[in-house]
């Protein structure tokens, strides 16, 4: 069976705070302990320094195709979401 291809949305910094990334990034190591999923995170805000266990998932654009897209953040426009 193929891995599911899921990308991460997400941010970090000014009025998001650290929240919303560690939140993901935790997500992301549970589904990357799975094995059944092919994880990225892309950072839309904020300067993150990622842990080295997640520098592999880090993408600076949105992958042409995914399974699933988890967009977490706060306040985000209409044409974000698009």
């Amino acid at each position: 069976m193929d891995k599911k291809s899921i990308v991460i949305v997400t941010g970090t910094g000014g009025p998001l705070g650290t929240g919303h990334m560690q939140r993901m990034l935790g997500l992301a190591s549970y589904m990357e302990e799975k094995g059944d999923f092919d994880i990225s995170i892309l950072p839309m805000a904020g300067d993150y320094r990622f842990p080295a266990e997640f520098t592999g998932m880090v993408t600076k654009t949105l992958p042409a195709k995914a399974d699933l897209i988890i967009r977490d953040m706060r306040d985000s426009s209409e044409s974000e979401i698009l």
